[in-house]
């Protein structure tokens, strides 16, 4: 893959597109790491942009295959509130998706799955 920097055309390695994306995206590398453990995986990564996450995930082919997950990278010390949670899981269940939140650690990334119950 050769990637291009989009103000100069000139290329750019690796090193450098990761420094420039971090620059933009302060959490760039903690969804890297998501969306790669995502892809080892084998699943289908897309943007979760339009759902208030960073993605969304599909078993298969996005064109024969409904999105079973919403995936949001976190670090792995993440603390939230109820009400951020109550948040994600209801927009998450308007869509019939699940709500997982990756944890992301220096070495792997661990999924909480979160869903809405009724009793």
């Amino acid at each position: 893959m050769v990637i291009h920097n989009p103000e100069t055309g000139k290329k750019m390695g690796i090193g450098a597109f990761k420094k420039s994306a971090a620059s933009i995206q302060s959490d760039f590398e903690l969804r890297l790491k998501a969306y790669n453990d995502l892809r080892s995986k084998g699943l289908v990564v897309k943007t979760g942009f339009k759902y208030g996450s960073h993605f969304r995930v599909y078993d298969g082919d996005p064109s024969s295959h409904h999105s079973k997950y919403l995936v949001h990278a976190v670090p792995y010390d993440y603390e939230t509130s109820w009400p951020e949670i109550s948040r994600a899981v209801r927009l998450a269940h308007g869509v019939k998706k699940d709500i997982l939140f990756g944890r992301v650690s220096r070495t792997q990334v661990d999924y909480v799955r979160l869903r809405r119950v009724r009793p």
